[in-house]
């Protein structure tokens, strides 16, 4: 109770850090997330900014963490398409990623990916990803196999 009353105190962003301080680490302690979320989702949705609503569905999609409907909606807000021209190259491709992994549609993205990267594929989710060939080795000549253990 203590704990989600020192929560309740910190603002959206610190929120934000704390979920994204967890993913760095690859840890998902889903009743911390959860209560965060909570509180991120009573808040006034104009309070998140856009570059927090990146790192924070880029980092719930590093852990494979679900959303809930009503709190996907209330993250989407912080993306609106005029706040997108706002966001970098960098931060436009992470919050690729974290729509695709998470299932998310946002159009305005994939325009505003297309208009600055202009040769980068779409990024519908039902696209498979190309996998990397295998590197061709060569054989190892009769002398080094029997040198080496």
């Amino acid at each position: 109770q203590n704990e989600q009353i020192a929560l309740e105190v910190r603002s959206s962003s610190d929120l934000v850090n704390v979920v994204h301080a967890f993913t760095k680490v690859h840890q998902a302690p889903l009743k911390l997330f959860g209560t965060v979320i909570r509180i991120l989702q009573l808040r006034p949705p104009e309070e998140l900014n856009t570059r927090d609503a990146v790192k924070l569905l880029h980092a719930l999609a590093k852990v494979d963490f679900t959303i809930l409907p009503e709190v996907r909606n209330h993250i989407l807000f912080a993306l609106d398409p005029q706040r997108l021209k706002d966001l970098g190259v960098f931060e436009l491709l992470k919050l690729a990623v974290a729509a695709r992994k998470l299932g998310l549609e946002l159009p305005s993205l994939e325009t505003q990916v297309g208009f600055i990267l202009p040769n980068e594929p779409t990024l519908r989710s039902d696209t498979p990803q190309r996998r990397p060939t295998a590197k061709k080795r060569r054989k190892k000549s009769a002398r080094k196999q029997k040198w080496t253990w």
